[in-house]
């Protein structure tokens, strides 16, 4: 409320993105009074008013800047988290609608489930009484039926298989997600003097993050630095920061290797910069021991931190020197990002772009070596030998045609629905491979015209 003759309090002590606190929350923590006791019965309307007046009064006697210093926005998170875990558990009407599966909820309200599968699959769903099962013959009926039928129903499962996918298969697709990974976190810098200062070069390139290796490429007519980083946002950051510049009075150049694994990095790498998961992360190199003292310390600065990550060496449990920031918003990890890569902090860093899902995944995953620098000559195969390969490239190219199909289902989905892939793992000979959840909303941006749909 703007008017010349009233204040709106709220308006004075204003939260982020323009939210408000609550009253009772600005009572205790800036006069330090308790006021809307739950055992009275609704609010006191005098008691409110005189604490709105308090507020008031304390604003204008003392300045935005001491309000500031309170750092309410993160002792309201604070408050909220506590007041989260406090909430009572034991409740039985709460217990019991958590504890309901989905198809209790939607018989509870008289709604079924679809059940989309190929005639050769069996499932308990399929018994379920308020489920409606459909059975077809192949992948590409199931599909075709769900564009139909999902629209009908708000609840679906749909369930697709894959014999051509091997154990053996999903196994070699796994090595070389995992060689990918290496490949386009390792950079190429060049060229250098052969009388350049390797040790100052070595903490160069460390600098921007772990080192998984690092060696001295003679092939060349000039000297080039190959440096595998551990992390993607250490070797994105290196391209980004000294790609084109002088080095050791030589302009250099910065660049990942280029494979058929590599192609599309930038496209990867901007994909995974806009992923939800990421808009808010942000990765920093140089941290120090006392980095996460230093930044509580200083708290007020960095408004919607929610989680400091600081990995640890597996071997020794010492802490390594780079760390993830995670922030409610885009905008408060732009302005932490600045402050922290500034003069005062001096670290460096950018938006992040490994999803915790996939730092999970490759730290379960056995470390994978590149394939060996240089060119390759591959001799023009025999006839026996181009039928091999084409018999053996036919699942991939399967997969990738039925992944298309899948991101189309998905494309023709309302906006607004929320989505769950499930890829279950693999148990055999060729070794035991962890499954892996998608989850997403639709939204409405996805439903224009994105390339996945033409």
């Amino acid at each position: 409320m703007i008017h010349p003759y009233v204040i709106d309090t709220s308006l004075l002590y204003v939260r982020e993105q323009g939210r408000r606190f609550k009253l009772k929350f600005l009572a205790k923590a800036v006069l330090g009074k308790d006021i809307q006791n739950p055992d009275k019965l609704g609010h006191d309307a005098k008691e409110d008013a005189r604490t709105t007046l308090e507020l008031a009064r304390y604003f204008l006697k003392y300045g935005p800047k001491k309000i500031a210093e309170l750092n309410l926005e993160a002792l309201a998170s604070q408050h909220e988290l506590q007041a989260a875990d406090q909430e009572p558990s034991n409740a039985t009407e709460v217990a019991q609608q958590s504890n309901k599966s989905v198809l209790e909820c939607l018989d509870s309200v008289g709604q079924k489930l679809l059940f989309l599968t190929r005639d050769a699959d069996t499932s308990a769903l399929s018994s379920a009484k308020n489920c409606r099962t459909i059975k077809c013959l192949s992948n590409k009926e199931v599909l075709e039926q769900a564009r139909v039928e999902i629209p009908l129903f708000p609840f679906s499962v749909v369930q697709l298989s894959f014999e051509m996918l091997s154990p053996a298969l999903t196994e070699e697709m796994n090595k070389r997600m995992r060689i990918k990974w290496t490949e386009i976190s390792t950079v190429y810098a060049g060229p250098f003097s052969k009388h350049c200062d390797l040790g100052a070069l070595r903490k160069l390139f460390k600098s921007f993050g772990p080192v998984r290796s690092m060696s001295l490429v003679l092939e060349t007519h000039q000297p080039h630095f190959c440096v595998q980083y551990e992390v993607l946002e250490a070797a994105q950051l290196a391209i980004e920061s000294l790609d084109g510049t002088v080095v050791e009075d030589t302009c250099i150049k910065v660049q990942r290797p280029v494979t058929e694994l590599t192609l599309d990095c930038d496209t990867l790498v901007n994909e995974l910069e806009r992923d939800s998961e990421n808009r808010g992360a942000v990765y920093l190199a140089g941290v120090s021991r006392t980095f996460k003292e230093r930044l509580l310390q200083q708290s007020s600065l960095f408004l919607g931190l929610e989680a400091v990550i600081l990995p640890k060496d597996l071997r020794s449990g010492k802490p390594k020197k780079y760390c993830f920031l995670k922030f409610k918003s885009f905008s408060s990890a732009q302005r932490a990002l600045s402050i922290l890569t500034g003069k005062d902090w001096k670290l460096k860093g950018r938006h992040a772009l490994t999803p915790r899902h996939l730092h999970s995944w490759l730290r379960s995953s056995p470390p994978e070596s590149r394939r060996p620098p240089g060119l390759r000559v591959v001799p023009p195969p025999s006839e026996q030998q181009a039928l091999q390969a084409l018999k053996v490239d036919y699942p991939k190219i399967a997969a990738w045609h039925w992944g298309r199909k899948i991101g189309k289902l998905y494309c023709s989905l309302c906006p607004g629905t929320l989505c769950l892939i499930l890829l279950p793992g693999t148990e055999s000979t060729h070794g035991s491979l962890p499954g892996l959840g998608l989850m997403g909303i639709k939204n409405e941006e996805e439903s224009v015209a994105p390339n996945i749909c033409s």
